[in-house]
């Protein structure tokens, strides 16, 4: 289940004017002054709630809607692929490579395979510099940026849930490099939600360096865990593409650090072409995808999440879909030789 962040919280139930009027045995000249300033002070108290209330976060366009510009396929992290030094206590900073700009985003964070609770003492995003992932973990500090949970700054993610950071304003170009930096609390060191393919450096440092501007001395690896979704919101008129696949569109082949596996590249031409330049590119592709072993239940998952909207309390994983690309002909080819194989021998 997806936790969305609240925008706007509810005011008590409004005092009607019959309650605010019981006033006892009063003269009725009295009991319309008195009547007519409770009423007023009430309607006032009311906007106030509202106002406080409903401002905590960004002023949102009143049109446009959210649309993922950075995601990846969540994943149990197989033992060989768990992170190289503890993420309890420590910093995690992670660069996703997003597609579509934008001046309001949120983020997703990912326990859906976790079996215990997941602890976000401190979560920040900032814009990479330099280097980048390639370097020492470089940020931009001036862009540095504190997220927030339901107006808080942390937050307990349960075993198997999602949630999203409130949505904050924050000056996203498109096709740029985007640091998330997480602080965690307690939190399992073998049961945890990840995305071994990042074909992109993490790096893990032994204490609270989210606002650091790099983090020498890290322990360095080229996964991603935890997070698994960066929502920018765009115009009505914006879209998403999303590829579906095995290895081979996860980024198998493309140089790390380079973001340069096939949806990258398809990413940039079009954002670079007008027409096409408000849609968005989503790699879902997950290593070792099948036809039938491993993409069928991915698609119908994929399928049933993506169908999720912002009035649904789910939320919607993969949110502004358009049209899935689904290439998985390796994995289905390699899977059919090995079914014929393993038939052949069955009757051997």
């Amino acid at each position: 289940m997806i936790h969305g962040p609240r925008l706007c919280r509810r005011p008590a139930a409004a005092l009607s004017s019959s309650t605010i009027c019981s006033l006892g045995p009063q003269s009725a000249t009295c009991n319309l002054f008195f009547c007519d300033l409770r009423f007023a002070v009430s309607v006032l108290v009311c906007i106030f709630v509202i106002l406080t209330f409903c401002c905590t976060g960004p002023a949102l366009a009143a049109e446009g809607h959210w649309v993922t510009t950075w995601g990846c396929g969540p994943q149990l992290t197989e033992p060989n692929n768990l992170p190289p030094a503890p993420l309890a206590n420590s910093t995690l900073r992670q660069f996703v490579h997003v597609t579509l700009g934008g001046k309001h985003l949120r983020v997703r964070f990912s326990n859906a395979y976790g079996t215990n609770a997941v602890a976000i003492n401190s979560a920040h995003i900032a814009m990479s510099t330099g280097a980048g992932s390639a370097g020492t973990g470089e940020i931009n500090i001036s862009t540095d940026k504190a997220l927030t949970f339901h107006g808080a700054p942390s937050v307990n993610i349960p075993r198997g849930e999602t949630i999203l950071s409130d949505p904050c304003d924050f000056d996203l170009p498109a096709l740029t490099n985007l640091a998330v930096s997480i602080y965690f609390g307690n939190m399992s060191a073998t049961t945890i939600n990840g995305h071994p393919g990042s074909r992109t450096t993490s790096f893990i440092l032994a204490t609270n360096a989210v606002s650091a501007s790099n983090l020498a001395g890290a322990a360095k690896t080229a996964h991603w865990y935890i997070v698994t979704g960066v929502e920018v919101l765009a115009d009505n008129s914006s879209k998403g593409v999303v590829t579906l696949g095995d290895s081979i569109t996860d980024g198998r082949g493309s140089t790390t650090d380079g973001n340069d596996r096939w949806p990258d590249n398809l990413a940039r031409r079009l954002t670079t072409n007008a027409p096409t330049s408000g849609i968005a590119v989503v790699n879902m592709g997950i290593g070792g995808n099948g036809i039938f072993g491993g993409l069928t239940p991915l698609i119908a998952t994929s399928l049933y999440e993506f169908s999720k909207t912002e009035s649904n309390p789910s939320g919607d994983p993969v949110a502004g879909l358009w049209y899935p690309i689904i290439v998985a002909g390796v994995c289905f080819v390699i899977g059919m030789i090995f079914l014929s194989n393993k038939k052949a021998k069955h009757h051997e």
